[in-house]
């Protein structure tokens, strides 16, 4: 009977620890679904295209007339709003930092300013629709025989020139095209931050730069369409093969896919977490079940001549629930401790949530209770309608 109530009491405190993982998981999964990413994800279709799969890629010259060639054209398309390119795109994998130097500002290179860095054609902004806070945005004229320019985000705006007006500043950020020296650039535009790793992560530093400006070979075509955008790749595939029959689409995607790689692994966590709770949680109430039904027939007799001397089925039903909810109770009490030392390991897993939140903690522990008296409720019934003769009769 001992052994059988200390195989319970361990797996409560097992399905208390998971229990307050998954809780954990999940709270952190619904926050980071409501998190904006910066741009509007719906109806834009995303694909790259690289100048270097041309046998004569003919840079960089062909690279500064190729991309306005070709955005004119899938920007006529039908069913098109606005068509622009991004290297890199936001939340991909391939994100790049880069130094930022500022003018009149000496630090030493481990003090220097990092930033991410991207190179865009006109109308990315109007594209992601990432709201423009002031200035203006990259344009056209914006090319190689143009001052140098570059767009910053508000989090570089905070970090690097507090209580200022970054506007007119200068900056040379430690990339360059073409392995040339890198420019100092104007800042002509500051726009609202936009989550370039991942969802989870804080807003960052960001330069954006003219692509006339930084003519690289590869670009990721960003289209905003008015029906799905993925009906648009045989129209895109086509227009890009006509420019250049030797090019090719790589990785289309919608952005909504970056969206939702972004949280793929936080979903992954939290299934998994809550199976195994589940599952823990289940166990739990069969193991407190077949307790309670050994202790009703192990101690019929008792029962018995508990009800012969008068003792009301209330009170039969009372003194075995007791017996389950003191089991209940010290698994709660042994897992507590058990789950703030696990929660932990998940602290680095989490977003917008302490690894040790009351709530969950309170809530997990009146779960348990609850299934608890559950579990028990049958054999208690069973215990306290039992016929005094009949059990006094038994062996």
């Amino acid at each position: 009977m001992w052994k059988n109530g200390a195989n319970v009491v361990a797996e409560i405190a097992l399905a208390f620890v998971l229990l307050v993982g998954a809780g954990l998981l999940i709270q952190s999964f619904s926050r980071l679904q409501r998190v904006s990413p910066g741009f509007n994800p719906e109806h834009v279709l995303t694909a790259g295209v690289s100048l270097l799969e041309s046998p004569d890629p003919g840079q960089p010259a062909r690279i500064a007339s190729f991309y306005p060639q070709l955005l004119e054209r899938v920007g006529n398309l039908p069913g098109v709003r606005a068509a622009s390119a991004v290297w890199p795109v936001p939340l991909s994998v391939q994100n790049a930092g880069t130094g930022v130097d500022l003018a009149g500002r000496t630090v030493a290179p481990s003090d220097r300013a990092i930033s991410f860095f991207r190179a865009v054609t006109p109308h990315y902004l109007h594209v992601m629709r990432i709201p423009l806070r002031s200035g203006r945005d990259l344009e056209a004229r914006d090319d190689q025989r143009a001052a140098g320019v570059a767009i910053i985000n508000e989090a570089f705006a905070l970090k690097y020139f507090p209580g200022e007006n970054p506007l007119g500043k200068r900056i040379t950020p430690q990339m360059s095209a073409e392995l040339r020296d890198p420019i100092e650039r104007e800042i002509v535009g500051v726009v609202g931050d936009v989550k370039s790793r991942r969802l989870s992560a804080e807003d960052g530093p960001e330069v954006s730069v003219p692509h006339g400006q930084f003519p690289g070979g590869t670009m990721t075509l960003v289209l905003r369409t008015e029906q799905d955008p993925e009906a648009f790749l045989p129209p895109l595939r086509k227009t890009v093969e006509q420019l250049d029959r030797n090019l090719s689409l790589s990785r289309p995607r919608t952005m909504e896919h970056y969206i939702a790689a972004s949280v793929a692994q936080p979903r992954l966590n939290m299934v998994l977490l809550g199976i195994f709770g589940l599952v823990a949680v289940t166990l739990t109430a069969v193991g407190l079940y077949g307790v309670m039904a050994c202790t009703v027939s192990q101690r019929r007799q008792e029962i018995g001549i508990r009800l012969a001397l008068g003792a009301l089925p209330s009170n039969v039903l009372g003194l075995v629930v007791d017996q389950d909810t003191r089991l209940a109770l010290l698994g709660v009490v042994l897992g507590v401790p058990l789950a703030w030392g696990s929660t932990r390991l998940l602290s680095g897993l989490l977003y917008g949530v302490g690894a040790s939140d009351p709530l969950t903690f309170i809530g997990v522990a009146l779960l348990l209770t609850v299934v608890a008296l559950v579990a028990c409720y049958l054999p208690a019934r069973r215990a306290a309608g039992l016929d005094p003769v009949a059990a006094l009769r038994a062996d």
